[in-house]
């Protein structure tokens, strides 16, 4: 048992944070008073806690994104109770999205029919792929709408949703190129049409 030198009372051990620093090894203000502090500090140190919010998520950015996709992962259901509750968030976040592919779609290919049927057929695999195989499959772009890449038949690859959650907007500099390439080839064709 502890007694808190801020708000007096006496606790566990285990209300308070280790300090090696401490002769009992134990701070001496207790967690809920400590994250009191740390708030009141927060308040009047906004720009400072902006900082330290920015550095800690550069030195953990992929950790935090890796742990958030598996979690994801392990609670397939979670997205779908979100979606539930907040409709209005994930209806913005899906026009959004839609807009993006919109904007994605090279010129020459706005309006094609070929286009939209290749397109219809990936997804309609994809479809296909994950019922047979039991595991979830997504239609990726392989150069990420993200990083500027085309919303084009070219670019869309079938692969596990686990694959592409993993992948995120991480596109290999030479598949870039290649698929740069043969979209400037299907544009040069076309406009030998």
């Amino acid at each position: 048992m502890k007694t808190c030198t801020k708000c007096g009372e006496t606790k566990e051990f285990n209300a308070f944070t280790k300090r090696k620093e401490a002769k009992d090894g134990y701070r001496g203000v207790c967690k809920s008073c400590r994250n009191v502090q740390t708030r009141e500090w927060e308040l009047r140190n906004p720009e400072k806690r902006s900082e330290q919010r920015k550095k800690w998520r550069d030195q953990h950015l992929d950790e935090a994104r890796k742990a958030t996709a598996a979690w994801h992962l392990k609670n397939p259901h979670s997205r779908t109770e979100y979606k539930k509750k907040n409709p209005g968030v994930y209806a913005n976040a899906s026009v959004r999205r839609e807009r993006k592919k919109a904007h994605s779609i090279p010129k020459h290919l706005v309006n094609c029919k070929k286009e939209k049927d290749a397109i219809n057929k990936i997804y309609i695999m994809r479809a296909l792929i994950s019922q047979v195989t039991g595991v979830q499959h997504h239609v990726d772009h392989m150069w990420p709408l993200a990083d500027g890449g085309p919303h084009w038949s070219g670019n869309l690859q079938i692969i596990t949703a686990e694959e592409n959650v993993k992948k995120r907007a991480k596109v290999n500099p030479a598949i870039k190129a290649t698929i740069q390439e043969m979209l400037d080839e299907e544009v040069r064709l076309n406009a030998e049409r």
